[in-house]
């Protein structure tokens, strides 16, 4: 019984036509195609490139799209850092006709406790 290979072409199976060596030509019974064993090693190996260099560019569109988010959530957070600390650098918490606020003063606890935390 001949070595079975695979057909680049089709998939199908293939068998040794002519022996060569280094380079037996391959017959597909499935396609009916011809070629070299070696051609066929040099198509599947191709085809394996082709595969990598896309996923290596479907990793930088991620890299891309991730750098981009971070932008955004590092804007964001700078929003929010500048809303806290005016809230921490209020006096106290009074209101606008000199009353005290009990959630004014909370709020400014908060506020100072959440810039502690971030190392500020």
């Amino acid at each position: 019984m001949s070595e079975e290979f695979k057909c680049p072409y089709c998939e199908g199976t293939a068998s040794i036509a002519y022996h060569r060596t280094g380079n037996n030509l391959l017959y597909c019974h499935d396609c009916e195609k011809t070629f070299s064993e070696v051609g066929a090693k040099i198509m599947k190996q191709a085809a394996r490139i082709a595969e990598l260099e896309k996923r290596v560019e479907a990793c930088r569109l991620a890299n891309r799209v991730l750098r981009h988010k971070q932008k955004e959530l590092r804007a964001k957070l700078n929003q929010w850092r500048k809303v806290l600390e005016e809230i921490a650098e209020s006096d106290n918490g009074v209101d606008a006709d000199g009353f005290s606020c009990f959630f004014c003063d909370r709020m400014i606890y908060i506020a100072r406790k959440a810039l502690k935390g971030a190392g500020e």
